[in-house]
């Protein structure tokens, strides 16, 4: 069955915010005496929805602080960085140029809060390339539950079985799947689980993908 459309996830995938979300994390910790570990952030909270985020975040460093207060803190830090640190990731806009190209509708599909998605775009001036943008704010459940994407989908006016997603975390993954999308894989530091079934392939990057369009659009 061919690809009616193509939606992205942005944050690890579309560009390297994880690193500046590390570090807004512990700007904010910091100011309660914490701080969180690198290796615990990269494994358990990439890709959770923000107040998800938050409730770990507390859980993990013992801060008492109201989820819903460390999460808005953290949200102004990470905004206030994208102008002069945020760089999208190798091949992003060669592919994207590759897919408008091809004629393919883009629709992006994130986990992360409108105003951020929206600065992260203006930013790597991207905005105009996505025809339908949903974030955590659109829906009524964040991934990994189905919503977001599905959302995009109706934005595209296009059948989620026809509409081909890109992600780098295993909650991202679950979302898409359950969306019933053909799902790819896009995981340079090895995050998603090897036992997620069901994806359309893996790639170490956004240059492999591109390489392999012909195959995951046929």
């Amino acid at each position: 069955m061919r690809i009616q459309a193509v939606i992205l996830d942005l944050d690890g995938l579309m560009v390297d915010s994880e690193p500046l979300s590390y570090r807004a994390w512990n700007a904010v910790l910091a100011e309660h005496g914490a701080a969180l570990d690198d290796e615990v952030y990269r494994t358990q909270v990439i890709g959770l929805h923000d107040l998800d985020s938050g409730r770990l975040v507390r859980k993990l460093t013992g801060v008492e602080a109201d989820e819903r207060a460390l999460v808005d803190a953290h949200w102004e830090r990470l905004v206030n960085m994208l102008p002069a640190e945020l760089e999208p990731m190798p091949g992003l806009h060669a592919l994207l140029q590759a897919l408008q190209a091809r004629g393919l509708p883009l629709g992006l599909a994130s986990n992360s809060r409108s105003p951020y998605v929206q600065r992260a775009l203006e930013v790597l001036g991207l905005l105009e390339c996505f025809r339908c943008i949903r974030t955590v704010d659109d829906v009524q459940h964040g991934k990994p539950a189905p919503d977001v994407y599905l959302a995009v989908a109706r934005g595209l006016q296009a059948r989620p079985e026809r509409c081909l997603a890109l992600e780098d975390s295993a909650t991202g993954v679950q979302a898409a799947l359950a969306a019933g999308m053909r799902t790819v894989v896009v995981d340079p530091q090895g995050l998603v689980p090897a036992s997620l079934e069901g994806t359309h392939g893996r790639f170490a990057s956004l240059e492999e993908v591109h390489a392999a369009l012909d195959r995951l659009l046929g």
